[in-house]
């Protein structure tokens, strides 16, 4: 888990693979997004970078543990995970 500041946009990504390991398109990809106080968001315009590879850059305007999955449906049924800690700016 890395330590960003509140007010930083990431590039959040994702790549997906069959049973051989080779990369692969899901018929289509969700991201969910977990903020600190529990909410979660439902992002379903993420954008295919490349075969089986997927992004979204999401914008952190609170502080606190933010967890986000990206689910894979339809042709490929896979899900990816992350967790990133966002911390209050020292300065402002």
């Amino acid at each position: 888990m890395s330590n960003y500041v509140v007010g930083t946009q990431l590039r959040l990504i994702a790549t997906f693979t069959d049973v051989n390991g080779n990369l692969v398109d899901p018929t289509s990809v969700t991201l969910y997004v977990k903020d600190p106080t529990g909410s979660v968001s439902t992002i379903g315009n993420v954008i295919r970078q490349s075969i089986g590879v997927y992004y979204f850059d999401y914008s952190f305007v609170t502080s606190g543990v933010f967890h986000y999955r990206y689910v894979g449906a339809g042709a490929v049924v896979a899900a990816n995970e992350g967790t990133i800690s966002i911390k209050k700016s020292d300065v402002v």
